[in-house]
């Protein structure tokens, strides 16, 4: 990789692959610092053309996806879901049984009244950003960062 770094006052330029560059100005790399929610993009396609799905049930699954916990869990009341979501708590008890149904959600056991699922890992998962990095406002992958900077530090 070393023979694809050229620097001059302080500006890496780093070749990946013919045609394609990055430019890092300075030596200040940092990590982001948000976490993501990461989504298969087949089950995408086969959920925007699902039919027995209904918004209620897209807006439930947003409500869910936005406190899905890192390794996928989900704990969370069906009050919790109408509020999130907008959808009444009926409405939410039949979504919550279509997602399950698709695949999209795992049953675990309950904790008191709080309803607990897990997001399969075959459509998607929670994790860090840990292979992004942001620096000047332009967003890196982690190996070019990290060759960068130790680059720069060199």
């Amino acid at each position: 990789m070393g023979n694809n770094l050229k620097v001059t006052d302080k500006k890496v330029e780093m070749n990946l692959a013919p045609g394609a560059s990055v430019t890092v100005l300075g030596s200040k790399v940092k990590r982001l610092p948000y976490d993501h929610v990461k989504i298969n993009q087949s089950t995408l396609a086969n959920l925007s053309g699902d039919r027995d799905l209904s918004g209620g049930d897209f807006r439930v699954l947003c409500a869910l996806l936005s406190v899905v916990e890192k390794g996928n869990d989900i704990v969370i009341s069906q009050k919790a879901i109408s509020e999130i979501s907008g959808v009444d708590r009926a409405a939410v008890a039949k979504s919550l049984k279509k997602l399950v149904e698709k695949g999209l959600l795992e049953p675990m056991e309950s904790i008191g009244r709080l309803n607990t699922y897990m997001l399969t890992p075959e459509h998607g998962y929670r994790g860090d950003n840990g292979r992004y990095y942001e620096t000047k406002g332009r967003i890196i992958k982690k190996e070019v960062a990290q060759s960068c900077e130790s680059y720069l530090a060199g």
